[in-house]
């Protein structure tokens, strides 16, 4: 049960409390309650007797205060009734006089301390504008310490200003100079002209306007001069992320790197890692410096932050533009000592570093507008608001400037200043909308610009130069050059476009491929297309052919009296035997020069087609990842960025390489044709030259065919040349051949002994036989084989032997047969007469004769002649292959197998079989036998009929 607390109210004695009513419980809160109420009032007494002391003191105060004031205004009233005597009035105005003049030179004062310190505000910006970076803090002036070197180059950097900084204090400084300018109000008379100023009072304050109006004429020209540097800034673009990386490392302190090189150097995570944070530090100090441009901007032309964002993108248009506006007449002039290659690789160099600042400015504007609205610059342009000009830390730390002194002379228009600029007159939808329209004129002039770049200056021009206009080098970027530049440029794209929002950079970036690739196609092309100029080649020999000087080549092993021209191949290899080897394969192949001029021509164009390959091949392995840490690409984006890049567009061009190349061949072969066709129906030119020219055709072909390039699959390039090569190998038949053969009808079928009657082979009862070719035939053979090897034994391929054994057959056949039907001294019937010869007539001895044969004579004679048939066919023959096994289609028997059959009828031997010693058979396979034999023998002696 809880205890009830007594009223204390009621309580009027100390009996009343410890009476036998109250328990002690209760008696102990009543003695706290007492207590409380004890200090409650207490307090409040002490509350009520303050208040009425202050009340008090108050009132004391004003009762002082009042006496005081009584007593000033006693002292005014009783010096006021002291001036106001005669005396006092007179001294008064005898003073006023003197007061004028007083405010005369207080004026010239002013004057001049405005003067000094606009001609101050001049040499400041000056200063500030200057191409070094001067130190103008007030802590500038510091001693030199016994610090380490590392310190001292840490304070040096510390203590310069970025231009951002310096165009800031500049853009300040050149508002207080037009503040002070109009504020000196000539006309209005700052310097009073009072006829009592003494002359050289006078003087002075006409050097104060002089200095002025000079101080005017400056600060307009470093006005100019500061929005020029503004737009240099503006339209600044940072270096590349290995640039930036290599200057950051050459910046870097000799401490850090001795002693990472001491500890064994970084691994390469960490290496990376801090070349990405220099990268991102020295962009982040870029875009400083840029918002600090803009705001200078913005005081000096008192633009609000919509002019800005648009004077920003005006400027960077322009810069785009004129990224690709420098021709290669301005560019050979700063580089006018570098000719040759190295301007060549000077203009891919230049056209490729204004195609990457032309991008880099592109998607540096994206992202600084970005980066800077809808907050930033307002906030920056709003800081510019908050606080007077006068008190400007940076400005005050100026010490040129003297703020200190020379601000009591500046009026409160000066003093009390405050720029004012429209900070909050553009939102973020206009901010976009800007942009937007910016971006899309932006990636039309970047894409021109890059076609621009890209473009290939004609090589076929053949316009002369006009008189004292030096001649044009013509160059031309090559695939290589184009290739890395598709790289860097959409490397620099991807990598930057994926930090931009909203917007889609697969618009842009299919623009560029498709310049890429239109380039690439049209160089690939007139690469290819360059084929021509070995059939240009091969006609310019043709045209200017002269027997004895193009057809001549060096023999394998060198013939003092036929090549007065070539010596022997030199053996001493003590340098080695790469010249050695070269030689030989030279002269095996017959590469004379008109061959080698041909030769040498492809494989120029063979080089610039495996170039060509080799740039497919590399775009197809080329990777095009985002590797940047914050930015996450969906797959599929990177899988269809992958598949356009690295599979389509060398697939493109690999196809177009294909067509290019089957086009190139067919008209390489079409010209070839063509300049043999005029060749061989030119009545004008001799059998021996055609030969030569088909000497030369074949291996220039030939040389051609063995280099084809590896990469193509198309059929035009495997039948260059085939279908006038059994024409060539025709030609150089017949100019081979004619000088054995004219030497074996005049020489050896003239014959009517027989060399070697008495080795005939017997073989039992047998008639006798023989069994070896006639010294004629072997000599055939061999001068056969040796113009053979004189024309060149790189010319002889199985197609080509097989020509040959076909003419000689066929001639073989033609010239014995016409010779077996119509010499007298072969016919039977032919009378035998030893008449002498009549000295007035003469006749020819390879048809007729004077004298006819003995039967037995001429019947040796032809089996002599079958014998060399035989042999001749085993060697020349066409159908040597069937004659080896012993049978002879008889249904297609031409040349020598014809020629065969008739000697054999002509020589009486029978068809039947005799008994010998191998056994049963016919005369004539006795002699094809032995022919057979004997070849196989000798047959190494004729190398290329074997």
């Amino acid at each position: 049960m809880a205890i009830t607390e007594p009223d204390v109210g009621l309580l009027t004695s100390s009996a009343q409390i410890f009476s036998s009513n109250h328990t002690l419980p209760q008696i102990r809160a009543i003695h706290k309650t007492l207590h409380v109420q004890v200090d409650d009032k207490a307090t409040r007494l002490r509350t009520q007797v303050g208040g009425s002391y202050r009340e008090l003191l108050g009132t004391a105060e004003t009762i002082v205060q009042m006496r005081t004031d009584m007593e000033g205004a006693q002292t005014t009233l009783a010096g006021m009734g002291g001036r106001c005597g005669r005396a006092v009035v007179g001294g008064k105005v005898t003073a006023l006089a003197s007061f004028v003049d007083h405010e005369q030179e207080q004026s010239s004062l002013s004057l001049a301390a405005r003067a000094r310190l606009l001609e101050a505000c001049s040499r400041t910006v000056g200063r500030l504008l200057s191409r070094t970076n001067p130190d103008l803090s007030a802590n500038a002036a510091s001693k030199t310490t016994k610090a380490s070197a590392r310190q001292q180059r840490h304070q040096n950097r510390q203590q310069q200003q970025s231009w951002g900084e310096r165009l800031m204090l500049a853009s300040k400084v050149l508002v207080l100079s037009r503040l002070l300018l109009s504020g000196m109000n000539e006309k209005s008379g700052d310097v009073p002209s009072s006829k009592t100023r003494s002359k050289q009072s006078a003087l002075q304050d006409a050097a104060v306007l002089s200095s002025i109006e000079a101080s005017k004429r400056t600060l307009g020209s470093l006005r100019r001069r500061l929005r020029d540097i503004i737009e240099v800034v503006e339209r600044s673009v940072p270096t590349t992320a290995s640039e930036k990386a290599a200057a950051e490392a050459e910046e870097a302190d000799d401490d850090d790197i001795d002693g990472a090189n001491e500890d064994g150097g970084d691994d390469e995570d960490a290496r990376e890692q801090r070349d990405r944070n220099r990268t991102l530090s020295a962009a982040a100090t870029a875009r400083d410096d840029l918002l600090r441009a803009l705001c200078a901007h913005s005081l000096a032309t008192t633009s609000g932050a919509r002019d800005v964002l648009w004077q920003l993108l005006h400027v960077r248009s322009q810069a785009m533009a004129l990224a690709f506006e420098m021709d290669d007449e301005e560019h050979q002039n700063h580089h006018q000592a570098d000719l040759g290659q190295q301007l060549l690789d000077c203009r891919a160099s230049w056209k490729a570093d204004n195609v990457l600042r032309g991008l880099a400015l592109y998607t540096k504007t994206l992202l600084d507008v970005q980066a800077l609205l809808p907050h930033r610059l307002p906030e920056a342009l709003l800081g510019l608001k908050r606080r007077a000009l006068l008190d400007d830390d940076a400005l005050r730390q100026i010490e040129g400037l003297r703020l200190d002194v020379y601000s009591r002379w500046c009026g409160e228009d000066v003093q009390y200043f405050k720029p004012y600029i429209r900070h909050n007159d553009l939102d973020a939808t206009q901010a976009r909308e800007m942009l937007s329209k910016w971006a899309e004129r932006g990636s039309e002039v970047f894409v021109s610009g890059l076609q621009k770049a890209l473009e290939q200056a004609d090589e076929s021009s053949t316009d002369k130069p006009r008189p004292g206009q030096p001649p044009a080098i013509r160059r031309y970027l090559d695939m290589h050059a184009i290739v890395d530049l598709r790289t860097r440029v959409l490397q620099l794209w991807i990598h930057d476009s994926s930090k931009a929002r909203g917007f889609d950079p697969s618009e842009l970036l299919d623009k560029m491929r498709a310049v890429f690739n239109q380039q690439m196609l049209q160089v690939l092309a007139t690469k290819v297309g360059k084929l021509r100029l070995v059939g240009s080649e091969v006609a310019a020999t043709l045209a200017s052919w002269q027997d004895g000087v193009s057809d001549r080549h060096a023999q394998l092993w060198g013939n003092s009296n036929t090549d007065k021209d070539y010596k022997a191949i030199d053996t001493d290899l003590s340098e080695g035997a790469v010249s050695f080897v070269r030689d030989v394969v030279t002269r095996l192949h017959g590469r004379s020069d008109v061959v080698a001029k041909a030769v040498t021509s492809y494989i120029t164009w063979r080089h610039v087609v495996d170039d060509v390959a080799a740039v497919v091949d590399q775009l197809r392995k080329q990777r095009w990842d985002n590797d940047m840490d914050d930015i996450v690409e969906d797959e599929d984006t990177i899988a269809q960025r992958q598949q356009l890049l690295s599979k389509d567009d060398p697939q493109t061009l690999h196809d177009r390489l294909e067509a290019a190349l089957d086009t190139a061949f067919q008209d390489l072969n079409t010209q070839i044709a063509a300049e043999w066709a005029a060749v061989a129906k030119s009545d004008t030119i001799s059998a021996t030259t055609k030969g030569n020219i088909a000497m030369y055709l074949v291996r220039v072909l030939r040389e051609i065919r063995s280099r084809r390039p590896a990469t193509s699959s198309s059929t035009a390039v495997g039948q260059l040349g085939l279908q006038i090569i059994p024409e060539l190998h025709a030609a150089i038949v017949r100019v081979v051949v004619v000088s054995p053969l004219e030497q074996f009808t005049s020489k050896t079928l003239t014959r009517k002994t027989v060399a070697g009657r008495g080795l005939w082979d017997v073989a039992g009862t047998s008639a006798a036989l023989p069994s070896t070719p006639s010294p004629g035939v072997f000599r055939f053979l061999r001068d056969l084989s040796t113009a053979m090897d004189t024309a060149g034994m790189d010319l002889w391929s199985p197609a080509a032997v097989a020509q040959l054994k076909k003419q000689v057959s066929e001639q073989l056949g033609e010239q014995w047969t016409k010779l077996l039907e119509t010499a007298d001294y072969l016919q039977e019937t032919a009378e035998k007469t030893n008449g002498s010869k009549d000295d007035d007539e003469k006749e020819d001895t390879s048809t007729s004769s004077t004298e006819a044969l003995s039967a037995d004579d001429r019947r040796d004679l032809l089996k002599q002649w079958l014998f060399d048939i035989a042999w001749l066919r085993c060697s020349v023959g066409s159908d040597s292959a069937s004659s080896t096994t012993g049978k002879k289609d008889k249904s297609k028997k031409k040349g020598i197998a014809e020629l065969e059959d008739a000697v054999f009828k002509r020589t009486g031997l029978s068809e039947d079989k005799e008994a010998n010693g191998s056994g049963s058979r016919t005369p004539q396979q006795r002699i094809s036998k032995a022919a057979l034999d004997y070849w196989k023998k000798t047959s190494l002696l004729f190398g290329l009929l074997a």
